[in-house]
């Protein structure tokens, strides 16, 4: 009890010394009296150390610190609070507070600078009172409050005027995640460098709306180079709640939430499309969620079902996949509401690209990639050891030299695009007088798709596979990938008659042997449709499960000839998987006890090698397997004789 007591007279102190002091300075220490876990990891992260902007302005010889905000309003974005430490300064007067400028005249790198502008000797200064990106910055809350604060989405905006303190810097409400993350990490952030603007308050549509009605003076955000948001934007992440509202109209018509999230076949759609969504309208279970966010009839979804609140979805945004106090890799479970650290890039995208959230998905790229799961086909990868964003988040900074390449740097791969363009200087935006910022046509330019997986605007292409394919430029790279995709259509075509065709052979059947083949077959066919690239990511794998479907149809199909034909004779299967490397798997059946002598012939017919020889075997399906460690790559024939009865099947090495 006494601990307890000192505890809350420990908070009480610190939460009531710090209204005695800077506004900017202590709020974090205010939170950390009751959130010290999320306080100590903060402060090791970049958005706890966010004055080391330094360096940037020691490069930017000349310009006074009125002109650094014109030019790139650092203060906005990596202090926005600052501007209330010292009794209130303008963004300007808050960066000449924060950083040293030139105590008397000079030139270096052949640029010339006078008393007070930023100057190579630029260091940090004031350190103490610099907020950072803290509490505040995020999160509506004020040091005058009287009772616990609401906690709730806000931008401390350090360009308006507080119309009740007269401060500068005003909070901004916000009402999803990434449109919190976006005003930083992307164009959304307003930068009018004036500061008599003044934002009248109220709600965030209030905000949107008067920023509608002041464009020429509220202005954009058109010169960072902080793109994540923009490029989230053309990905398939920020587009999820028409494609839950189809699913739910197509598959779940008639049925109530609570199915879909925990009924027979359920499909908890919340989980992997907007996992965040739980938190909306004060918090609701994934039941209420769906309810919430989709439209239903008498309790059930229908053939008409269509989105609903839409502007409170937050699809799968940014703190999906970012633990926002320790920006780590971390999934948020909308079932516990907790983060989940991710040990990897691809046991994150594995969550729901693949069985590690649930298992019976059919979405198995992170599957696939990882080479293993099918019946009776080796397990293998195409390109050992890569990982999701080595493909899908690759950051080129080699296509310009001394540059970063537009799409792939600016929004850190964030469009999970394999293939872009634009990767020439007609990007930069002062040769584009018309857009309104980096991403109105930078980003628009590069992310357009005609379904080839590649954007069509100027040249070069830049792809990551370049990164390790270093003799393949980008064209040729979009060239094999739509190769690659057309063969598995292909394959996957041939695959789908088949498998019907064995299927229908198999009616009325109670022949356990070829049942279970076709169950194996079908599994497999669905593991290889459960590709999202449809064979690019494992190529050789996806080849081996649509070959393996094929042989396994045949043999059923054929093998059902074969008996009819012979009622005294047996069944020599196709061996899988074929083509093979090391090794494959041969399996027979004997409808009644034979000497069985089994062996392997080359395309001259010479006999290379015996597996068994005048061996009695039982009545049953019998499996061995075979070993082609000598035998150069070609095609061969096994050879079976049970009885006064021979097969042979073809069998292709491949080393």
């Amino acid at each position: 009890m006494e601990d307890y007591k000192m505890k809350k007279i420990t908070i009480f102190l610190v939460f009531g010394l710090s209204f005695l002091f800077s506004d900017c300075a202590f709020s974090q220490i205010q939170c950390s009296g009751c959130h010290n876990g999320i306080y100590s990891t903060w402060q090791q992260i970049m958005h706890g150390n966010s004055q080391k902007n330094a360096p940037e302005l020691a490069g930017d010889i000349g310009h006074s610190p009125a002109e650094q905000i014109a030019d790139e309003d650092c203060i906005s974005c990596h202090g926005p609070r600052a501007v209330r430490a010292n009794g209130g300064m303008t963004e300007a007067g808050a960066l000449g507070y924060f950083y040293t400028t030139a105590p008397d005249s000079g030139t270096a790198n052949g640029h010339h600078y006078d008393i007070g502008d930023f100057y190579p000797g630029t260091v940090v200064q004031h350190a103490s009172e610099w907020p950072n990106i803290n509490c505040q910055t995020c999160h509506d809350y004020s040091t005058t409050a009287t009772s616990m604060p609401t906690l709730n989405l806000a931008l401390f905006d350090s360009h308006y005027i507080d119309t009740v303190s007269g401060l500068q810097g005003v909070e901004k409400p916000i009402n999803l995640p990434q449109e919190l993350c976006g005003q930083c990490h992307g164009s959304q952030h307003v930068a009018n460098q004036g500061t008599s603007d003044i934002f009248p308050g109220g709600d965030y549509f209030a905000w949107q709306n008067w920023r509608a009605q002041n464009l020429s003076s509220a202005g954009n955000w058109t010169g960072t180079n902080h793109l994540q948001n923009d490029g989230w934007k053309f990905s398939k992440h920020s587009k999820t709640q028409n494609h839950v509202a189809e699913e739910l109209a197509a598959s779940w018509a008639g049925l109530p939430a609570d199915s879909v999230i925990s009924g027979q076949n359920a499909e908890n759609c919340i989980a992997c499309h907007a996992p965040y969504a739980v938190t909306a309208n004060g918090g609701m279970t994934e039941v209420q969620t769906l309810n919430y966010f989709f439209t239903t009839t008498g309790g059930n979804f229908t053939a008409s079902t269509t989105v609903n609140n839409a502007a409170k979805w937050p699809h799968v945004d940014c703190i999906t996949c970012h633990d926002p106090h320790t920006n780590a890799l971390a999934y948020y479970n909308s079932s516990t509401k907790q983060y989940i650290p991710m040990s990897s890039s691809n046991e994150l995208c594995g969550q729901c690209h693949g069985s590690l959230r649930f298992p019976h998905t059919d979405h198995l790229s992170y599957n696939i990639m990882q080479g293993t799961g099918g019946i009776g086909v080796a397990d293998q990868q195409t390109m050992p050891g890569i990982t999701c964003v080595d493909c899908h988040m690759y950051e080129d900074t080699t296509t310009w030299p001394g540059e970063h390449h537009f799409n792939e740097y600016m929004t850190h791969g964030h469009s999970w695009q394999v293939i872009v363009n634009g990767g020439d200087k007609s990007h930069h935006p002062e040769n584009h007088p018309n857009w309104t910022g980096w991403s109105m046509g930078a980003i628009a330019g590069d992310m357009t798709d005609y379904g080839d997986g590649a954007g069509n605007g100027d040249d070069p292409h830049v792809a990551s596979c370049t990164k390790c394919h270093i003799t393949m430029g980008a064209d040729s790279v979009r060239s094999s990938v739509l190769s690659m995709k057309n063969n598995f259509a292909y394959l996957d075509s041939i695959a789908n008659v088949k498998i019907t065709a064995a299927a229908d052979s198999l009616i009325g059947s109670s022949d356990a042997v070829l049942l279970q083949l076709l169950h194996d077959a079908q599994s497999n066919l669905a593991f290889a449709e459960g590709d999202e690239s449809k064979g690019v990511h494992n190529r050789f794998y996806t080849d081996a499960l649509l070959n393996d479907v094929i042989n396994k149809a045949n043999q059923i199909i054929s093998g059902i000839f074969t008996l009819e034909a012979n009622t005294n004779g047996f069944l020599l299967l196709q061996n899988y998987p074929n083509p093979f490397n090391i090794s494959t798997k041969i399996d027979y059946k004997l409808l009644k006890a034979e000497i069985v002598t089994i062996e392997i012939y080359n395309l001259q017919g010479q006999k290379v090698k015996s597996i068994i020889v005048n061996q009695y075997e039982t009545a049953g399906t019998h499996s061995l397997k075979f070993d082609s460690a000598n035998l150069p790559s070609g095609i061969y024939y096994c050879s079976m004789k049970a009885g006064q009865s021979m097969k042979t099947i073809k069998m292709t090495i491949i080393h």
